[in-house]
């Protein structure tokens, strides 16, 4: 499960997940000399009244050209069951990932307001040809969580993922062929979370901050310590305009030979720093162009918004710069673990609509080294219910 900054602030149920997956209808797109990504939605129904059905459709020179088929339900059958599932296929491979979430209120208890238990289920399958190999995972958890007070939760909980890494291509690097095979993740995790925030819109003041931490090691799974940490903070400059500075980090460790396996891993770019594609930076195999991720990585944000004419729409300006760096128990010249600045400026667009939220960005890379993946145009719909 890889690390990823700027996770999403736990509600009532289990935390923002740490890997890192594409958006149910977001993508970006790579400019001047590398990738164009677009993608349209061409449908979307209600279910229900609790969530909805997204269909799209893309073309991407990494992806090759895809249809997209999203549903996202809320208390499915009035059971309290939530229900994530998206899948992606095209002519240079396919995806399917699902999430489901059951959470039992409890309200007031002895371990504080608003008490939920929750259990979860995730899968996530993908095999495209730019990842040299077929990537299945399998989780389940289980937690309970409560307010300590309005603003402050906290959550304890148990995760069991089950990994298989195969069909492998035959110019993978030896780095990450090592990683190959089925292996499993036991554990415990626990999560703190703050916000005075009433709504996630960009334009609301106030501040979130987290810190989460999962250990796994029970029985003869992978033993890993992965800890991370944000804050964001929202705070309105010269009249309606918001200044948002963000912070994020995290760090992953084996207590064991210090060696984490590429599923522990971070990978950034993306949303993070915009600029750059999704795994474009950190260290890579010089010798076949893979990127192995980090144990290590901070990012961070500056950006205002500013709300136009129109309620719904905002424009903003922004600076990002992280570091993804160290992986220990690698020894090979063709590395280059240290941590190495990264920084990006641009434009943002941000766009409620009825049906949900469009945003979108231009970002130029300040500050980059060799084999970095570019990703200067990135825009993304989030259907919401």
């Amino acid at each position: 499960m890889s690390l990823s900054p700027y996770q999403p602030r736990p509600e009532h149920g289990r935390p923002g997940t740490i890997r890192k997956s594409l958006a149910l209808l977001g993508v970006g797109g790579v400019l001047s000399g590398a990738v164009l990504t677009a993608f349209a939605p061409v449908g979307q129904a209600q279910v229900a009244s609790k969530g909805a059905m997204i269909a799209g459709a893309g073309v991407s020179s990494v992806y090759g050209a895809t249809a997209d088929l999203g549903l996202e339900i809320e208390d499915l059958f009035s059971a309290g069951i939530d229900l994530s599932l998206d899948y992606r296929l095209g002519d240079r491979g396919q995806g399917l990932s699902l999430d489901v979430e059951k959470a039992v209120a409890l309200g007031q208890t002895a371990l504080g307001a608003d008490t939920v238990l929750d259990f979860g289920l995730t899968a996530e399958v993908d095999e495209w040809d730019f990842r040299s190999y077929r990537r299945e995972s399998y989780g389940v958890s289980v937690g309970v969580g409560a307010a300590i007070t309005p603003q402050l939760r906290y959550r304890v909980g148990l995760f069991h993922v089950a990994d298989d890494l195969s069909e492998a291509d035959d110019d993978l690097s030896p780095l990450i062929q090592a990683d190959m095979g089925d292996s499993d993740a036991t554990g415990v995790e626990a999560s703190l979370s703050w916000s005075n925030r009433q709504s996630k819109s960009v334009l609301e003041p106030g501040a979130d901050l987290g810190v989460a931490i999962r250990a796994s090691g029970l029985g003869d799974s992978r033993e890993f310590t992965e800890t991370t940490a944000h804050v964001d903070i929202y705070q309105p400059v010269f009249g309606p305009a918001v200044l948002n500075l963000g912070l994020s980090g995290g760090v992953v460790r084996n207590g064991d030979d210090g060696y984490v396996a590429i599923n522990e891993r971070a990978f950034l770019g993306g949303d993070m720093p915009r600029g750059f594609a999704y795994g474009g930076i950190g260290p890579m195999d010089a010798s076949t162009g893979d990127a192995l991720g980090g144990t290590r990585y901070v990012a961070a944000t500056l950006e205002v918004m500013v709300p136009t004419a129109r309620p719904d729409l905002a424009v903003g300006a922004f600076w990002d710069a992280a570091t993804l760096s160290d992986l220990p128990g690698i020894d090979s010249p063709n590395v280059d673990d240290s941590a190495h600045l990264r920084q990006s400026v641009g434009l943002s667009l941000a766009y409620q609509t009825k049906m949900g939220e469009f945003t979108a960005s231009i970002a130029e890379p300040i500050e980059k080294r060799d084999g970095d993946d570019v990703q200067n145009i990135s825009f993304s719909f989030t259907a919401s219910f």
